[in-house]
């Protein structure tokens, strides 16, 4: 048959195609098929959407079906007639070549016109899809027109587009970018039982080159040696990141606490395939041995599994609250535990492992962090597993304890000191010696002023009236943090309040004698009825303990009683030293202490008058003199005295008068002087008016 011609006779439409395939194309006038029948089939294209209901039309040409001719079925049209035109378009070109008859083109047949069911098998070229250049997209329409017999006019019929996509998506390599977590998981590095929702975790794929929606993303991770995936998530904008869901079975053989690498490749509509993404190899799975929600925590004495739990205070506080860690299944090494009070986190104790049966430890609350938290009221206390740097457990019930710790100068400000930093200490000033922190064995025995300050050390006021005040000397405490050694003061009175001026009270030499000897530690309590129950125990608040300088007669050498005087042991018959006694040195002897020890000391003390025994004269300076102290020999102390020589040449200096020689004992408490006997001296002879020192004598001694 001959070719169909258009209207106006166009040359190129007679031109041989062989030699002009491409101009043999022509747009020819003509009417329009009613749009709602006979619809083009094309079986290759697939819809937009790969969840499309079934029926959906196709639009996308895969890119497996883009190197082949394009088959069609064109359903035959109402009042078909033997020897019409049915040619394929193509963006509004018809295909009419002379040697596509019968694949572009076809003129109707009678057993074609009279099968009401029959089907005309078109097809376009192949060269007309590998035109489209690789790397570009384009979307043509795709239809057919009709030309009645005996007419050069043409009847449209609907048309359809085809979508022919030859560029792959992600664009070059190392453009695609790789796969994000939540900020929390990215910035801690781990991935958490806890990030998953209803076994879910989210992530996201940012915007790519040739983004488009029904892109098909699959995620691929692995541990290095086990792989999981791919993971597929469903691109549902051209603009907006993608959100991609993992559940976590993906992670079931991979390891925990392994670098994790996450990558995807994205495959849109026609088949097109990205390069591979950047990696995310930033994270790591704390996923195994993780126990569900730990069991409440146990706190002796103030917990809620007692029946009547005590309130916690002030003391309790500062002596640390003991919480009992039960046991939790699935520890591993190195795991640590941190209580929360309030939710305050307290510091990390790691897990002894392999674990004990029953209570995993305990752990003690500082008082840095229990005086951080609520003044008054009830208070959760809860414990978190930690694992490699991030929680993954934490108790859901918490254990819920009173407390009181309200003290007269609010908070302390320094917890981690014993007593309140915010407090001036007391000044303790002895009766007898009238030195301020510094009490003298006479200040023991007769007593002290104990002045405390009226405001604290900002200058605020911090006493009222009926605050209950007590001495602590001595920093002493029972077992349930009670000071021991503590003296009832009279409360503040309503005079003082208002005067509002630093008060004292007076010390007792009986308390004063409680504390042995050297720097005691000593500090005043405050104790105001913050709670009205009259039987309630309140918090007292204590300034620092300040040391005082305390010497006790009974800590000193010989305790309480006097020392022994020293006795000259070669004495004439007069008892008396003359010449003759003091020729070679006075030999002395010292009764030594009950108590003496090595590491005491003894210091002789050379003293003498121009009296007589029982009428003392005027002290003779050149007799006078302290002679090296000397600490105690082993020997001494087992003999229990010590002897010694005082060199002659004393005696002459003395020449006529009474020795009224003493000695100091000292132990590491303090010294304690001894007593003296007078003892007489009789160099002089009786018509000399001095005691000229002889030359020295071979085999004379001095004073050691």
């Amino acid at each position: 048959m001959n070719k169909p011609v258009s209207v106006d006779k166009n040359v190129q439409c007679r031109t041989p195609s062989k030699i002009t395939r491409k101009l043999s194309r022509a747009k020819y006038p003509g009417g329009a098929i009613p749009a709602t029948e006979h619809v083009l089939e094309v079986a290759s294209l697939i819809p937009e959407d790969p969840d499309a209901v079934p029926g959906t039309p196709g639009v996308v040409l895969p890119v497996t079906e883009q190197d082949k001719t394009l088959a069609t079925e064109l359903p035959i049209w109402s009042n078909a007639l033997a020897g019409q035109i049915v040619a394929l378009s193509w963006n509004g070109e018809r295909l009419l070549e002379d040697n596509q008859e019968d694949v572009t083109w076809h003129e109707v047949l009678a057993s074609e016109a009279a099968n009401p069911n029959f089907k005309f098998n078109l097809s376009v070229p192949v060269s007309y899809l590998t035109d489209i250049a690789p790397g570009t997209e384009q979307t043509v329409r795709l239809g057919y027109a009709v030309q009645q017999v005996g007419s050069d006019d043409w009847s449209n019929g609907p048309d359809r587009p085809v979508r022919i996509d030859k560029r792959a998506p992600g664009g070059s390599d190392g453009t695609l970018a790789r796969l994000t977590f939540a900020e929390a998981i990215e910035s801690r590095g781990y991935i958490l039982l806890s990030d998953f929702v209803s076994g879910v975790l989210d992530c996201q794929v940012r915007g790519y080159v040739n983004q488009r929606q029904f892109d098909a993303i699959a995620v691929t991770i692995t541990d290095g040696t086990d792989s999981s995936g791919p993971h597929p998530a469903k691109v549902i904008s051209s603009g907006d990141a993608t959100l991609v869901q993992l559940p976590l079975s993906a992670f079931d053989d991979l390891k925990d606490e392994v670098t994790i690498t996450f990558t995807y490749v994205v495959t849109d509509r026609a088949g097109n395939e990205s390069v591979v993404s950047n990696a995310n190899n930033a994270l790591k799975l704390l996923l195994k041995d993780v126990p569900g929600a730990l069991d409440k925590a146990k706190v002796p004495k103030f917990g809620d599994e007692h029946t009547t739990p005590a309130l916690l205070l002030d003391k309790h506080a500062r002596a640390g609250v003991k919480v009992v860690i039960p046991e939790i299944k699935g520890l591993r090494r190195n795991d640590k535990i941190v209580a929360l009070y309030n939710r305050l986190p307290s510091d990390e104790h790691t897990v002894p492992f392999p674990p004990p049966a029953g209570d995993l430890l305990e752990v003690t609350l500082l008082y840095t962090l229990t005086s951080r938290g609520p003044q008054n009221g009830p208070v959760d206390i809860d414990y978190q597993l930690w694992r490699a740097g991030v929680v993954i457990a934490e108790t859901t019930v918490a254990n819920v304890v009173n407390v009181d710790l309200r003290l007269p100068g609010g908070p302390d400000p320094d917890p981690d000191l014993p007593g309140h930093g915010n407090l001036k200490p007391a000044v303790i000033r002895g009766n007898a010696s009238g030195q301020d922190d510094d009490l003298t064995v006479e200040d023991v025995q007769q007593g002290a002023k104990l002045t405390i300050s009226w405001t604290d050390k900002g200058n605020t006021g911090l006493l009222e009236e009926g605050d209950a005040l007590q001495l602590v000397w001595g920093d002493a405490v029972d077992g349930d943090n009670n000071f021991v050694n503590v003296f009832a003061l009279d409360a503040v009175t309503k005079a003082e309040a208002d005067a509002a001026m630093d008060i004292t009270r007076e010390v007792a030499p009986a308390w004063l004698e409680t504390q042995p000897s050297g720097r005691v530690p000593m500090t005043v309590t405050i104790t105001r009825a913050f709670n009205p129950d009259p039987d309630a125990e309140n918090n007292p608040v204590f300034a620092p303990f300040k040391l005082v300088k305390v010497i006790r007669a009974k800590d000193l050498p010989g305790g309480g009683d006097d020392l022994d005087d020293l006795e000259f042991t070669r004495l004439n018959s007069k008892g008396s030293i003359d010449r003759t006694a003091a020729k070679n040195g006075v030999p002395i002897r010292i009764q030594l202490f009950d108590g003496a020890k090595e590491t005491d000391s003894i210091q002789i003390h050379l003293s003498a008058d121009d009296g007589m025994v029982d009428v003392p004269g005027a002290p003779i300076p050149e007799a006078t003199k302290d002679l090296t102290s000397r600490t105690l020999s082993a020997d001494e102390v087992r003999n229990g005295y010590i002897t010694a020589t005082i060199e002659e040449e004393w005696a002459y200096k003395v020449c006529l008068g009474t020795a009224t020689v003493e000695y100091t004992a000292t132990n590491l408490v303090g010294g304690k002087r001894s007593g003296h006997k007078r003892t007489f001296v009789a160099i002089r002879n009786p018509s000399d008016d001095s005691c000229p020192f002889p030359p020295v004598r071979s085999g004379s001694r001095k004073g050691r």
